[in-house]
């Protein structure tokens, strides 16, 4: 596991928006010109926000702060974060645009995000840890094919599926070496586990999501395994029932768990080699009571002991940028009183 701790935990896009630390420097750097994946590139200021909940939280574990659209910006797709848009770019739809790929930037960006992660290790306290993580090739896909955040569930990219599957599987091939390619970087920087976001896994029907989901996601895992020891941390998102079969074809040494899934049927149907991650609602922390927040805590961890589960104890999903400071000030409070 992650940590000496008896209950190791960190909270997805625990370094973000709802920080007044990050607004504040978000600000200033905008007013210089620069942009989100400026931020994200400049190894510097990476590792400074990546730091900010671990000092102000004393949360034992650091994820690197980036995006998962850094792939798609190493494909030269022009990646933007557009202020309540979200990301937009470039799209791929076909196999001629396919062949087109324009890989100049891509060593660049990957070594910025590798320096990212030497340097916060420096910074790190030995008894805290490092999490890397990538997109994974489907979700990668996903923006890749509709040029950026969908409001119906990515309608295009199911379109797609339908009328040149063959372009799809190409994508996800081209993508699942980039992601074995950015995972080896992160790796060699010195991250001491990574973790693959699957974020619209949850699209799919069955077949497909053995397709472009377990599949990809397997070659990746296997791949990783083989080159190193650390932990590796799965999230297909939105899988339901789903995250069973993903568990036994792609064997994870961490799968994380939205909160839409019972754990009790998560106990019954995923071994017990594999550890738990999550799930607390995101939502219930941004808007909930913290005797609520708390309540929910300790329901999960008291369900995994019961069950004797290893527990990494995460959200469902990354924190919300409207999130009270006080409320993950609390959370992690409760949660470090459980390693005294």
């Amino acid at each position: 596991m992650l940590s000496g701790n008896k209950l190791p935990f960190w909270f997805m896009r625990q370094a973000g928006r709802y920080m007044p630390e990050y607004r504040n420097l978000r600000s200033k750097l905008q007013s210089s010109g620069y942009s989100f994946l400026d931020m994200c590139y400049d190894p510097e200021i990476a590792s400074e926000i990546t730091m900010q909940p671990i000092n102000g939280f004393d949360i034992p574990i650091a994820i690197i702060f980036s995006d998962i659209l850094t792939i798609p910006d190493a494909m030269g797709l022009g990646v933007k974060f557009i202020e309540n848009i979200g990301p937009v770019l470039n799209t791929i739809k076909s196999q001629n645009e396919l062949s087109a790929i324009d890989y100049t930037r891509k060593d660049w960006i990957f070594n910025q995000v590798a320096s990212a992660i030497k340097l916060t290790k420096t910074k790190l306290p030995k008894n805290k840890h490092l999490i890397g993580f990538s997109g994974s090739p489907f979700t990668l896909a996903c923006y890749i094919i509709n040029g950026g955040s969908s409001s119906d569930g990515f309608s295009s990219v199911k379109e797609i599926i339908k009328q040149d599957r063959e372009f799809v599987h190409n994508i996800i091939e081209i993508l699942t070496a980039l992601v074995c390619e950015y995972a080896v970087a992160q790796i060699d920087a010195g991250i001491d586990a990574i973790q693959f976001f699957d974020s619209h896994a949850g699209i799919l029907n069955d077949k497909d999501f053995d397709d472009f989901v377990i599949k990809p996601n397997k070659t990746i895992v296997d791949f990783v395994k083989k080159r190193t020891n650390i932990p590796v941390i799965c999230f297909p998102r939105g899988a339901g029932a789903n995250y069973f079969k993903f568990c036994d074809a792609v064997s994870p040494d961490i799968i994380s768990l939205d909160h839409s899934i019972p754990l009790d049927l998560c106990f019954a149907n995923i071994d017990k080699s594999i550890a738990f991650q999550g799930n607390l609602n995101n939502e219930l922390l941004e808007k909930g009571s913290i005797e609520d927040i708390l309540e929910s805590a300790k329901s999960i961890i008291k369900e995994c002991d019961k069950d004797n589960r290893k527990l990494i104890f995460n959200l469902s999903h990354g924190i919300i940028k409207t999130t009270l400071v006080e409320n993950v000030a609390a959370l992690s409070k409760f949660l470090i009183a459980q390693n005294a």
